[in-house]
């Protein structure tokens, strides 16, 4: 019979038995992670040393290539920029007595350039272009005369172009007016003082030229806002884009209003004898269309009001 001394040693046997063997697959797990972590950890370092030993992005070829884009980037921006800069109107000196007279020169030649045989005048002869502010015996402050020379040449640049596309009439002409300091909205010159009188109670139009805006619009250039608003006929009113486009200095329309001033002509297609055509019939029975059509021939079209927003730039080249 087995004593009872016996039977405790066989379980503690056992036992220490079982232990040992989870130790082991305990050791063996343990083991074979390692081995697997250790070989993730070699092939990171490997691929890491490959990549340390290769020629990344951007090699030599490439960076010679991005430096000689970079010397015709610079070269074409430099020859780019002193050509417009050659095209803008200069800053002249002068006298405020001196502007005050040139001005009223200027204005008496562009209303007399107005006149077209046959017709009346495209322009009142209180047109002021844009000056009204220096009517009478005003006179501009001495540090805002080479400016407003400049103003004076663009504005009789952009007027003689709307001369020789022929326009009907020209209603206002708007500069931004800089004086003071401060840029602010600009009375537009009207064709009549009954039409001043009329439109001296409306509020200032939002786009008017000389928005508030800043003067410098980039470290190149720089742009001053004019509005011109005429009648034209709309192949006139082509006629105009098209000067503008093509003129010397650097003209852009940032806002354009087209209003038309009547109805368009209609036309009664008739017979011979002058009888209305009988009804005609297509080919699937139904009626043709009523003998009363509308035409539009550019003959026959009405002007229309236009008003043209226009930022004029300068560039100070490199």
């Amino acid at each position: 019979m087995i004593s009872q001394q016996v039977k405790t040693v066989v379980v503690v046997g056992a036992v220490l038995g079982l232990a040992c063997a989870g130790v082991g697959v305990w050791f063996v797990m343990a083991l074979t992670e390692s081995r697997q972590k250790h070989s993730e950890l070699v092939t990171a370092q490997n691929e890491l040393r490959k990549l340390c030993n290769e020629k990344i992005f951007p090699n030599t070829s490439n960076i010679e290539r991005v430096q000689e884009d970079q010397k015709a980037l610079e070269a074409w921006i430099e020859t780019t920029t002193n050509k417009l800069a050659k095209s803008d109107i200069p800053l002249t000196d002068a006298t405020p007595a001196k502007f005050k007279s040139d001005l009223e020169d200027a204005i008496r030649e562009l209303v007399r350039q107005s006149a077209v045989q046959g017709r009346s005048a495209r322009v009142a002869a209180d047109f002021r272009f844009g000056f009204d502010k220096y009517k009478g015996d005003v006179l501009p402050e001495m540090a805002d005369v080479p400016r407003l020379n400049q103003q004076l040449d663009i504005i009789k640049l952009l007027v003689a172009e709307l001369y020789a596309a022929n326009v009907v009439k020209l209603d206002a002409v708007a500069r931004e007016v800089f004086e003071g300091g401060a840029v602010v909205d600009t009375a537009a010159s009207t064709t009549s003082r009954r039409n001043t009188n009329r439109t001296s109670n409306r509020p200032p139009d939002s786009g008017a030229a000389g928005a508030a805006r800043p003067a410098a619009a980039g470290d190149m250039f720089e742009s001053q806002r004019f509005t011109v608003a005429f009648q034209a006929y709309p192949d006139t009113f082509a006629d105009v884009l098209n000067r503008l486009s093509t003129m010397d200095i650097f003209v852009v329309v940032s806002e354009v209003e087209v209003k038309k001033t009547g109805e368009v002509a209609q036309a009664r297609r008739e017979t011979a004898t002058g009888a209305p055509q009988q009804p005609e019939f297509l080919a699937d029975g139904s009626d043709a269309p009523p003998a009363v059509q509308i035409v539009t021939n550019p003959q026959d079209e009405p002007p229309v009001n236009v008003r043209l927003v226009l930022d004029v730039y300068s560039f100070k080249g490199v």
